[in-house]
């Protein structure tokens, strides 16, 4: 049979969990060539998977960016906006 044996703790993604698979004498049929699995099928996976991350990051960046501008612009100290401050 399949048996999960941990799942990995993440930091985030939490709706997608990750964990390793323990196959014991579980029936399947072969798909692609035997002994080719890892390097043209998971890897070709992953390389979508990257994409897909890429994207998340891009968009996450943008949107802290944009909050962080406009909290610069909103906040005031010494009585001007602080994003007029050479370190912001």
């Amino acid at each position: 049979g399949v048996t999960v044996r941990r799942i990995e703790n993440k930091m985030g993604i939490k709706g997608a969990p990750t964990c390793e698979l323990v196959f014991k004498n579980a029936k399947a049929e072969l798909i692609g060539t035997r002994r080719m699995g890892l390097i043209r099928y998971v890897m070709s996976l992953m390389n979508g998977a990257r994409l897909g991350i890429m994207a998340q990051s891009v968009g996450l960046s943008d949107a802290a960016y944009r909050e962080a501008y406009n909290y610069a612009i909103e906040r005031r100290q010494f009585g001007k906006p602080i994003i007029e401050f050479p370190a912001v």
